[in-house]
């Protein structure tokens, strides 16, 4: 069964990611942006996704629209090692339109989002402070593959953390 979702989706590292937000939030330019760094295009907009599999099935022709510029051909602009082939759904990032609060900058922000029936690692991107988002993008992906490999930071920090406490009582 193949579905369709409003996103954008790239392979970043070999990840299938999917980007998530409201119309007009910056993911095209997002996406646009992790293109120009040498990751891989799959889909603009409207993302296919094979259920079953969780596949992301990349879109011909590869064009994307900016707004206020117009469509691009990526294949044209970038070339044609710019673009994926299918690609397994990996993670998914919303962009959200909102300033990160205090309480959250410790914590650890990683969730999961359950998308036809099948979990997948999510992550918040507050994209109100004027962030390096492609730079973060990059970080988010690279955190997922330490935590699908066994190595949690988060977990690692807090636990020395409170190792270090405990020696100084």
């Amino acid at each position: 069964m193949i579905h369709k979702i409003h996103g954008n989706a790239l392979s970043i590292f070999g990840y299938g990611v999917l980007i998530t937000g409201d119309g007009g939030c910056g993911k095209t330019e997002l996406s646009l942006a992790l293109i120009d760094r040498g990751h891989k295009f799959i889909a603009d907009d409207l993302v296919t996704i094979r259920i079953e599999t969780l596949d992301l099935i990349p879109v011909k022709p590869a064009f994307m629209h900016i707004g206020g510029i117009g469509f691009i051909d990526v294949v044209d602009t970038y070339g044609l090692d710019s673009i994926a082939i299918v690609t397994k759904l990996n993670l998914q990032i919303c962009m959200v339109n909102e300033s990160l609060l205090v309480s959250e900058r410790l914590s650890n922000t990683s969730m999961t989002t359950n998308l036809f029936g099948h979990l997948i690692p999510s992550y918040n991107l507050h994209t109100k402070q004027n962030r390096p988002l492609a730079l973060l993008v990059e970080a988010i992906v690279k955190k997922q593959m330490q935590l699908d490999n066994g190595y949690d930071v988060h977990n690692n920090f807090v636990t020395r953390v409170d190792n270090e406490l405990e020696i100084n009582r």
